[in-house]
């Protein structure tokens, strides 16, 4: 074989090789990115409250977890949240703190938005609300499952509440798109039964 054919083989390999790289690097790159905050208020981002939100270890990767047996998780490496998960789930907590505390009339002042922040930082700034999430995710029965518990305590350090919201939701179509769209809804209607309990707690706690 001449020296120029040689130099046309070693090129020709070179750049198959360069091909592939590119493929293999574009193929890790290349998530779809989900999102469970769209729709919440920039209020709710900014966590106005003295509130903490955690995770169990298994739904702190950044990837959208599945439960493929009776003990055995995945989370996904394509599919993963736009934004840490403990962030998209306090900022959804929140958002339910601020609609339950904060609700207000038209004739309660012009800046509705400002006056309902104002009246649920009047009601929750004293207190400290620790959330855990241990459930977060789908499985091949085609439900979503979420599972948390709250705690909250006082300025004295007093707990005022600890409940543990649970709940199982049906997913009408396939696809990890469904799966958050369900997620952030049961994740919503449990959080405002949390802020509609901790509503009670407080009213009792005053009464007292």
């Amino acid at each position: 074989m001449s020296k120029t054919t040689n130099n046309v083989v070693k090129t020709s390999a070179a750049l198959l090789l360069a091909a592939a790289l590119l493929c293999a690097c574009s193929s890790t790159v290349n998530f779809e990115r989900y999102s469970l905050t769209q729709q919440s208020s920039a209020l709710a981002k900014s966590n106005p409250f003295a509130l903490r939100l955690n995770l169990s270890p298994e739904l702190a990767s950044g990837g959208i977890v599945m439960q493929t047996g009776p003990n055995t998780l995945v989370s996904a490496k394509e599919h993963r949240w736009a934004q840490p998960l403990e962030n998209e789930l306090a900022t959804l907590l929140t958002q339910s703190l601020i609609n339950t505390f904060g609700s207000v009339d038209a004739a309660d002042g012009q800046n509705t938005v400002t006056t309902g922040l104002g009246k649920a930082q009047a009601a929750l700034s004293p207190l400290k609300i620790d959330a855990l999430v241990t459930t977060f995710q789908g499985d091949l029965k085609g439900l979503a499952s979420i599972d948390f518990v709250v705690t909250v305590k006082d300025e004295k350090e007093r707990v005022l509440l600890q409940q543990e919201y649970r709940g199982q939701y049906p997913l009408q179509d396939d696809g990890y798109g469904e799966l958050c769209r369900v997620l952030q809804q049961g994740f919503m209607q449990l959080s405002t039964q949390f802020a509609q309990d901790l509503k009670t707690a407080l009213l009792s706690a005053q009464s007292r």
